[in-house]
């Protein structure tokens, strides 16, 4: 009997240690599952963030050429003489009245209506009619 006993406790004692090992393990593989899904979440992350850099390198870049491009002293002048209306020595300067003024100043050519020439038989009809 005290075999029989120790049998049943055997097996229970088993069974309770495979429920136990079961359960650890699924604790384990939600761990392990957790954390690698945190992993994706922050490689995603990271490939965001540079893509970004890669953006706003490119735009620096740019911008970094428009300001040396607007440094430039060719660049400078042309802002002056358009801008501000200033011009060199020997340079002529035509200043123009308002559109309005200009209108009335010129004078409106007609302009001519595109006709298409007259058909031989219209000619030859006027001719002998």
């Amino acid at each position: 009997m005290k075999e029989k006993s120790r049998n049943v406790i055997a097996k229970i004692i088993r069974d309770k240690s495979s429920m136990i090992l079961i359960i650890i393990s699924l604790a384990l593989a939600s761990s392990i599952y957790r954390s690698l899904a945190r992993t994706n979440s922050a490689v995603e992350k990271v490939d965001e963030v540079r893509k970004s850099v890669e953006m706003l390198k490119k735009e620096n870049d740019e911008l970094g050429k428009k300001l040396a491009e607007m440094k430039n002293d060719e660049h400078i002048e042309k802002q002056l003489r358009d801008k501000l209306g200033l011009a060199q020595e020997g340079d002529v300067v035509l200043i123009l009245p308002d559109d309005g003024v200009l209108r009335k100043i010129v004078t409106i050519i007609p302009e001519e209506e595109d006709t298409l020439p007259e058909a031989n038989w219209v000619k030859w009809k006027k001719l002998f009619f």
